[in-house]
């Protein structure tokens, strides 16, 4: 998905020892745009995330975005706990073929 991006300016990496570490990358339709990321297992709870959360939020403000959706895996509690200190509330929740709910704030 990120080699079809057609620029770069939405995504935000950190890399250690040129290891990807943690990931996030805004989606824009409209002006709405959809928040999705990753930390590799063994380095979550080191901040990674909030950097770039930071970072993608900033970029939000800069382009103007009304809506912000935040995807999130269901059964992830370190998730859910990151959104509820962000402020987030529940919108709704989608399903996948593999029958993993995803939700949405």
């Amino acid at each position: 998905m990120l080699k079809n991006r057609e620029s770069d300016q939405l995504d935000f990496f950190y890399y250690e020892n040129d290891e990807l570490i943690a990931f996030l990358g805004l989606y824009a339709f409209g002006s709405t745009v959809e928040v999705c990321g990753m930390v590799k297992p063994s380095e979550r709870r080191k901040g990674h995330f909030d950097r770039l959360f930071q970072q993608g939020m900033e970029r939000v403000e800069q382009n103007g975005y009304k809506k912000i959706l935040l995807n999130a895996s269901a059964g992830s509690e370190a998730v859910h706990a990151f959104l509820s200190k962000q402020g987030a509330e529940y919108a709704f929740s989608e399903y996948q073929m593999d029958g993993v709910a995803k939700t949405a704030y």
